[in-house]
């Protein structure tokens, strides 16, 4: 996007339209300064915080050690996040049972 540099939100009521990776960008940064924030959307989303970090030479060397196992795992996934799906349906599923 092509946003001005000095635009100033302190005190003001601001409006974001939508969520998206830029919106979630901006709400965080201006949530605490601005007089009231109304974000607009059309589906709420989940956001974590990424948890970046340098890994450890340990941590490194573990990593190096298991590679190409991690490789196959992320592409034999259907997600690509690298572990085992659930083969089961939704409607397979039994509901849990309550105390």
């Amino acid at each position: 996007s092509k946003w001005e540099d000095d635009i100033d939100t302190k005190e003001k009521r601001v409006g974001i339209i939508g969520n998206g990776s830029t919106g979630i960008q901006i709400i965080n940064i201006i949530a605490p300064e601005v007089d009231s924030l109304t974000c607009f959307i059309r589906h709420p989303q989940y956001v974590a915080p990424a948890g970046l970090r340098d890994f450890t030479p340990e941590e490194l060397e573990m990593f190096k050690s298991i590679y190409k196992q991690m490789w196959r795992s992320v592409r034999d996934s259907a997600s690509a996040f690298g572990f085992v799906e659930p083969t089961r349906t939704f409607a397979e599923a039994s509901p849990r049972k309550e105390d």
